[in-house]
């Protein structure tokens, strides 16, 4: 196999955009790699899975169902990775270890300072909240990054001399139980400290007015709980990018509305700067994401 190739495992991914994703950036940054789709059903994990890995592939991406169970075949991992107890981005080292790390994290992040830019008339409290529907690995994803996202925020206030607005509030609405079977939500309240309060709900808790922000970080388009709207002032961010109904409800309502695109081109393009670090700078080369982000578009 060539060691140009990358790809994405999951299940289903065959409607996955990555590919359209990968292909469009490489064209644009000149890189020569092939991106491919490997399906694996949820009962059909291959037991040399890793080997596998280091043999046929450069590297990889990870999604549902498949985060956690990647992750457990890794050698080594990335800080975002050890908190979260997920993997989204495999890389075969040269050593041929196989190094799992999470790009959620940077997609997150680059697209939260996307949201606040995009209200920046607003001030900074109204950042303060941000309730989660689903705990799963792209949820904590999220949380890491908003950590990261919120101290920047409370720097830049101290920089212009502005009002310091205090630690935030990061809420987790459960569908299940046991939300947290391997206490990566433990560990993630670890890293948070007093910057950011962490708490953990039942799915059927969400308030009916609320503010700041709402993240729908669930599969599902039409999330369960959301018949109608909250009152409130707040924003809507979904991660799904299909036309996620949360999505159409709140531009219905007036309120500022983002899918889950951006997410998936920043994630996108820190996986590509990782394998291909000679071609792809992500500070350098950040521009193309917009490219990138209109080719997926007109493809929906």
């Amino acid at each position: 196999m060539t060691s140009r190739r990358v790809g994405l495992i999951g299940w289903p991914i065959d409607q996955s955009l990555s590919p359209l994703l990968h292909q469009t950036l490489y064209r644009l940054a000149g890189v020569d790699a092939s991106y491919a789709l490997w399906p694996i059903a949820p009962d059909e994990w291959p037991h040399d899975f890793a080997s596998r890995v280091k043999r046929d592939w450069l590297g990889l991406n990870v999604t549902t169902p498949h985060k956690e169970r990647a992750y457990a075949a890794c050698d080594h991992y990335s800080e975002a990775a050890m908190v979260l107890g997920a993997v989204n981005h495999l890389t075969v080292r040269p050593d041929g270890a196989l190094l799992g790390d999470n790009k959620d994290v940077d997609g997150a992040y680059f697209t939260l300072q996307g949201i606040r830019a995009a209200n920046a008339a607003r001030p900074l409290a109204w950042f303060r909240q941000v309730h989660v529907l689903g705990c799963g690995p792209a949820a904590r994803a999220v949380g890491m990054a908003y950590l990261r996202f919120w101290r920047a925020e409370r720097a830049r206030a101290k920089a212009g001399k502005q009002p310091d607005p205090g630690p935030a509030t990061l809420t987790y609405f459960a569908r299940t139980q046991r939300p947290d079977p391997d206490q990566s939500l433990e560990r993630l309240t670890e890293m948070l400290g007093r910057e950011v309060d962490l708490q953990v709900r039942p799915w059927n808790e969400l308030p009916s007015r609320m503010s700041g922000l709402l993240l729908n970080a669930t599969t599902a388009c039409d999330p369960g709980p959301i018949a109608t709207l909250p009152e409130g002032e707040y924003g809507v961010w979904d991660l799904n990018y299909r036309s996620p109904q949360l999505v159409r409800m709140a531009k219905e309502s007036g309120r500022y509305a983002i899918d889950g695109l951006p997410m998936l081109v920043w994630q996108g393009f820190f996986s590509a700067a990782r394998w291909f670090p000679k071609e792809i700078d992500a500070q350098r080369q950040m521009g193309l994401t917009k490219q990138v982000m209109d080719a997926l578009r007109a493809s929906l």
